[in-house]
């Protein structure tokens, strides 16, 4: 609840009151960061909220995601050191000469000229009694060696939505097979009550699509915008400037 009440946007600055009362929080949003990545595709996507899963030996389990390149390419836009990153800040750099869908252009011709493949892997560890609440943290990654990433199947894509598409694209955790499904919250500081609550967002997926049909949709994501403006701007150009004087 804090997280979407403390996120603040204003002019591509957000979450900054959220970052300091919760440190953690911020530890999480650092090791997400990417800057300059080559492209969408050799990213890698994680789901790092664990669900439940009961396989056919009907013993049960925790389950984890993760979608790498089929090709397994290198992943790109790595941070060396993520702490000297102003993690709050959305705003394209002053000297980027780059738009801001840069790669979503780039992703789109990669798809039309050959396509995108992925393999989707999933994280296994049997459920115990007297399992550590801390396995249930999305900020605490399970044991490799103990707990192997296997593969489960291979993404194929082949066409990108439009704007309009993608604004009626919706998912929900609700939709899975008997044999998973959402780990039950014991309380709201259960690290398994994200899940829960998401489970229980429907009524926001619809009243999204009723505000499309009543008030039209958003406008595009512009290639640039005017958030680079005010003082923030001022003090990065005369980073610059000061930099290359030295």
């Amino acid at each position: 609840m804090q997280f979407a009440k403390l996120r603040r946007e204003k002019y591509g600055i957000e979450y900054i009151d959220y970052y300091k009362k919760y440190p953690e929080g911020l530890k999480g949003a650092q090791v997400a960061l990417r800057r300059d990545p080559t492209s969408f595709h050799n990213l890698r996507y994680y789901c790092k909220t664990p669900f439940r899963f009961v396989c056919k030996d009907q013993i049960p389990r925790y389950a984890k995601y993760r979608v790498r390149p089929l090709d397994n390419e290198p992943e790109t836009g790595i941070f060396e050191d993520p702490s000297t990153v102003d993690t709050g800040n959305q705003r394209i750099l002053p000297h980027e000469t780059r738009g801001r869908n840069y790669l979503k252009y780039e992703y789109g011709d990669r798809v039309k000229r050959e396509g995108a493949k992925y393999m989707m892997q999933i994280q296994t560890r049997i459920a115990q009694d007297d399992d550590d609440p801390e396995i249930f943290n999305n900020m605490v990654t399970w044991d490799e060696h103990a707990h192997p990433w296997s593969d489960l199947a291979v993404i194929e894509i082949d066409h990108v939505y439009d704007w309009k598409e993608s604004c009626r694209t919706s998912f929900s955790l609700n939709h899975m097979p008997k044999s998973l499904g959402i780990i039950k919250a014991k309380s709201v500081y259960d690290y398994n009550s994200l899940n829960y609550m998401r489970s229980h967002s429907e009524k926001a997926r619809v009243a999204r699509m009723l505000s499309y049909k009543l008030f039209g949709y958003p406008n595009p994501i512009p290639d640039n915008d005017d958030r680079n403006s005010g003082d923030w701007a001022k003090i990065q150009l005369e980073k610059i400037r000061n930099l290359s004087r030295s």
